[in-house]
């Protein structure tokens, strides 16, 4: 169990020393930009852990001006 909070958080967080990756899109997980995990090493501390990247879709919408579309 890790003492930093690396559960669900807005960047990757190394379990091993609490660096936190300001931009964790640069990382390839399994060759894929979308949901996935492999092992990555700390930038930081240089220790290896496992990394899952989760994605949560979510959709907006708004009503158009002038009302309904015919």
């Amino acid at each position: 169990m890790s003492d930093f909070a690396t559960d669900y958080t807005a960047h990757a967080v190394c379990p091993s020393c609490g660096y936190v990756d300001q931009d964790p899109w640069e990382i390839e997980l399994g060759g894929s930009f979308g949901e996935g995990s492999g092992d990555v090493e700390c930038y930081s501390c240089g220790e290896e852990f496992r990394l899952t990247r989760n994605i949560s879709i979510t959709y907006s919408s708004e009503k158009m001006e002038g009302g309904r579309h015919e």
